[in-house]
């Protein structure tokens, strides 16, 4: 599979919030870091990213929204504003 690099800092952010905003490991994951530091043909750099079906996607990826993640209390005013429907 080929590796994934966003081309520039805009589609990082865009590739981010898609998936590691809505990932179960969003704080404690370091494959965007990695994925800074390191070239692409490097060893190190992250093998999660890749396309798929020639999509950017990370492998790693793992829902919020699983059914074995606690519900969070949602304030009924301001609403679920970081909602993530991946």
């Amino acid at each position: 599979m080929k590796p994934y690099r966003p081309s520039n800092g805009s589609e990082g952010c865009i590739f981010e919030s898609q998936w590691c905003m809505c990932c179960l490991a969003n704080n404690i994951c370091q494959t965007p870091l990695n994925a800074m530091i390191y070239e692409i043909g490097d060893p190190q750099y992250p093998k999660q990213w890749i396309y798929k079906d020639g999509k950017p996607t990370c492998t790693s990826f793992r829902s919020k929204n699983e059914k074995r993640i606690r519900k969070a209390k949602i304030d009924k005013q301001t609403g679920d504003l970081f909602r993530c429907d991946t």
